[in-house]
């Protein structure tokens, strides 16, 4: 007795076809980017001090349980950090030195996929 495969071939090529699509369109949720938002507060703020700590909460949008890689830059120096959460405060001590007005320039970027970055400022100007 002679078995005939040809009426099984096709729809058995069919089902491989499909699930390989399938495999190579889905997204899991591991890999996905989540949306990041990032936000810088206060943004942008003048003292007149000949020196001051300013405290500036750094966020960004998803919620916790997801990577963030974090850069700030205060106008000083950039701080580099991964986190699993979504907001931080940052302390810095500016000073004026021989300077009568000075303004520090600050950089948020946040990435996890998606990037977003932000920018503030610190100004000091003297009494």
């Amino acid at each position: 007795m002679k078995l005939s495969l040809k009426p099984i071939k096709k729809p058995l090529i069919g089902i491989v076809a499909a699930a390989a699509l399938t495999l190579s369109t889905g997204i899991s949720d591991a890999s996905a980017a989540y949306p990041v938002e990032a936000n810088l507060s206060p943004a942008n703020v003048t003292y007149t001090a000949s020196s001051k700590s300013v405290t500036k909460t750094l966020s960004w949008g998803g919620g916790s349980g997801h990577i963030y890689n974090v850069s700030y830059y205060d106008g000083l120096t950039t701080r580099s950090f991964s986190a699993n959460y979504y907001s931080t405060t940052h302390t810095t001590y500016y000073s004026l030195g021989n300077y009568s007005t000075y303004k520090w320039n600050n950089t948020l970027r946040v990435s996890n996929g998606s990037t977003d970055t932000v920018y503030g400022s610190v100004t000091l100007k003297r009494y």
